[in-house]
């Protein structure tokens, strides 16, 4: 992972969890990377929204972010200009350090939320059946 521009510490049941922002999902060039269009702050209040309520499965985690009138914020544009409004994190193996960027799950079938957390979503009622059934099938889903 290249250098690490901002880096924040998050507590959470005893446990230390460092968040790194990681500039390949900020340099608007870079034509293989989805990017952040959010401040470094807000990246980290995504991970810490999305870590602290647990859709969390292994070493990879999806979350996003809400305004005032519970609609989901956008995030982050794909490498074509789509606008991102879920957010992937992953966690490295070998450390308690986690990374992430939007997710382009109408793309990548790797950015695709886990059946279990999008449950969990729904659950919540922040989304409905009909907009996880889009998302697991890779359509375009009015967020």
């Amino acid at each position: 992972m290249p250098e690490v521009q901002f880096q924040y510490q998050l507590e959470h049941e005893g446990q230390t969890i460092t968040y790194n922002v990681n500039p390949q999902h900020r340099e608007k060039d870079n034509p293989n990377k989805s990017i952040w269009i959010v401040k470094p702050d807000v990246e980290y209040a995504c991970f810490k929204f999305t870590y602290e309520k647990e859709w969390v499965v292994e070493n990879e985690a999806w979350g996003f972010l809400l305004n005032e009138k519970k609609d989901f914020v956008l995030i982050g544009l794909s490498q074509e200009n789509e606008e991102l409004k879920i957010a992937k994190f992953k966690k490295n193996p070998n450390a308690a350090e986690w990374h992430g960027y939007p997710c382009n799950y109408m793309a990548k079938k790797q950015d695709i939320p886990s059946d279990t957390v999008m449950k969990a979503w729904v659950d919540a009622q922040y989304m409905t059946k009909a907009k996880m059934s889009k998302i697991q099938h890779q359509l375009l889903c009015n967020l």
